[in-house]
């Protein structure tokens, strides 16, 4: 058996297994790293802080807490949400997860439930707006279904009417 020192085991391990920091890597994962269906951001942001520290070892605090929130926000497929929190202007990863959650919340959206129809926040004139058009909109299909069934009636009866003249 040979005797070898800190600096042989070292060399020995290093040719084996390869260099430990892997810096292209770990920014490739950061790269294509996505937010699953039900996966909680909380958990995203730990993983994406990590990936940024082994991506980024030389960068100072701040320019990995942009690099984070960055890679947070392309991680969310979902393009109202991004929009959402970019209009925040978020300045840590915890607010980007906050706002993240607040718009879930706000757009009635459940890891339990599908995927709601409402797209962003609206206020309560908005929302009233938007009764009144449909309101108005509904009425307008009812009288072209009434217009409709009228020229219908009215097409049968001159069909009617051309077929009892023939025999």
């Amino acid at each position: 058996m040979e005797h070898c020192d800190y600096v042989g085991v070292k060399q020995l391990l290093h040719k084996r297994f390869g260099p430990t920091r892997l810096t292209e890597i770990h920014e490739q994962a950061l790269q294509e790293i996505k937010l699953s269906k039900g996966q909680p951001i909380r958990e995203l942001a730990s993983e994406v802080q990590r990936l940024v520290k082994l991506s980024y070892p030389e960068f100072d605090v701040a320019a990995r807490a942009r690099m984070a929130i960055k890679a947070l926000v392309d991680a969310i497929p979902d393009k109202h949400a991004v929009f959402y929190i970019k209009d925040e202007g978020p300045n840590t990863a915890d607010e980007v997860c906050t706002l993240y959650e607040r718009y879930r919340v706000l757009n009635g959206e459940d890891d339990r439930k599908g995927r709601n129809s409402v797209h962003a926040v609206k206020n309560r004139t908005e929302l009233d707006g938007a009764a009144n058009l449909q309101q108005v909109v509904t009425d307008a299909v009812n009288k072209l279904i009434e217009a409709t069934g009228s020229q219908l009636n009215k097409l049968n009866a001159a069909r009617y009417i051309t077929i009892r003249s023939a025999t």
